[in-house]
């Protein structure tokens, strides 16, 4: 299994004057279940439709690296890519006079699968996604929900190594959400799974990654496998925290620049990652004597959802110029 299942670097893509995907350089770790986070209109769509080679990027490369294929290297809109690719896109439309079941049958055909193999394919999801009812039923005839379930279920047909939903749940009943929660849980060869939300409590369900998106940038990428690993989220650096004491907090640190939207003051989401518990205790005994005003400091994983209601809320605000984002993509 190789180290890495995608490579990003240097991506940028306009879509309109204000909506500019800009991503400077993200890698993803083979096998990983990856939740990519946002609120409407924050850029998710866009961005998984250049993953799966739907759009192709105006600058900067997406590549995926594999273990299976003879390809080392698979871009996006490669066949031999597609060939391993489960997709399920953000809408999908009834073919009126085609069945559930021929429908599965048309996606194993476009993958390339024999007999065989597609009636393999179809039983395995059939079980796994509970169809038994609807393969008889017409496209037509299927509730929102239903459609959405066998939307996804069509992924899973064939040899799948790259999985990849969009809004996935938003029409399932609680039970089926459950449902998809347990099967990306329960999967076991596979080099990436990756599927967005706006459900914080689903993305820390499921993923191990979640990468939250705000106004075409990745605000944050959280990896849970990191060991004590922390979010401090300064309210104002200048203000509530001495020059001197911020530098000595950043050194060797992530740190990404915010725009506190009901102040005109900066703020800071600072990553830091402690070497031993000692550290650890001695940087909070510290913090409560430096830190005037901040949002919070917790652990990676604690942080997820306080840094998202921050973002739903305004009270901060991705504010990346654009000119400094340009400069970072071309270094």
């Amino acid at each position: 299994m190789s180290e890495t299942s995608l490579s990003i670097s240097k991506l940028c893509h306009t879509l309109a004057p204000q909506k500019r995907l800009q991503i400077p350089q993200l890698t993803l770790a083979s096998q990983s279940r990856v939740a990519l986070l946002g609120l409407n209109g924050a850029g998710k769509s866009s961005l998984i439709r250049l993953l799966v080679g739907e759009s192709l990027p105006q600058q900067g490369t997406i590549e995926y690296l594999s273990s299976v294929q003879s390809d080392k290297t698979l871009a996006p809109n490669s066949r031999n890519f597609k060939c391993y690719l489960g997709y399920q896109a953000d809408t999908m439309l009834a073919i009126a006079e085609m069945t559930a079941n021929q429908y599965l049958s048309l996606t194993a055909s476009l993958k390339g699968l024999s007999a065989k193999q597609t009636k393999q394919s179809i039983d395995r999801v059939t079980q796994q996604w509970r169809l038994s009812e609807l393969l008889d039923k017409k496209m037509s005839q299927l509730s929102k929900g239903n459609l959405q379930k066998l939307a996804i279920a069509q992924a899973f047909i064939g040899e799948f190594r790259y999985l990849i939903f969009d809004e996935p749940c938003q029409s399932l009943d609680p039970m089926e959400q459950e449902r998809f929660n347990q099967n990306l849980s329960q999967l076991d060869q596979f080099e990436l799974c990756l599927f967005s939300t706006h459900n914080v409590q689903q993305a820390l369900a499921v993923a191990d990654q979640i990468i939250l998106i705000d106004q075409y940038k990745v605000l944050f990428h959280f990896d849970f496998k990191r060991q004590l690993s922390f979010l401090l989220v300064l309210k104002n650096a200048i203000s509530g925290t001495s020059s001197e004491y911020l530098q000595s907090v950043v050194t060797d640190s992530e740190v990404n620049p915010l725009n506190y939207s009901s102040k005109k003051v900066t703020s800071f989401i600072i990553h830091i990652c402690f070497e031993n518990t000692q550290q650890l205790d001695d940087f909070k005994q510290s913090s409560d004597r430096e830190l005037a005003e901040y949002h919070f400091f917790l652990p990676e994983q604690q942080a997820v959802l306080p840094l998202f209601r921050l973002l739903a809320s305004g009270e901060i605000k991705n504010n990346v110029d654009n000119e400094l984002a340009d400069a970072e993509l071309k270094q």
